[in-house]
């Protein structure tokens, strides 16, 4: 049996977790899009405090829940 190319196992896993911040963006919009910016755009929690004009203890807790969220539903 062969064993599966890296790159395609990496482009796998980082679709499913496209597909997941898509479907729970709807229920959780600041929160997704926090988490999206911070995992995926690797913006910094000042660069969060400018983009939604919140506080940094806001979207810290906004891309916290939204990476918590996203976790569980990549396990279930």
């Amino acid at each position: 049996e062969a064993r599966p190319d890296r790159r395609a196992v990496e482009a796998e896993r980082y679709i499913r977790t496209l597909e997941a911040f898509i479907e729970l963006f709807p229920r959780y919009p600041e929160r997704m899009a926090a988490a999206y910016l911070k995992l995926l755009e690797d913006c910094s929690i000042e660069e969060l405090e400018a983009r939604f004009q919140c506080s940094r203890r806001t979207v810290f807790r906004w891309a916290k829940e939204g990476i918590d969220l996203l976790k569980k539903h990549l396990m279930s």
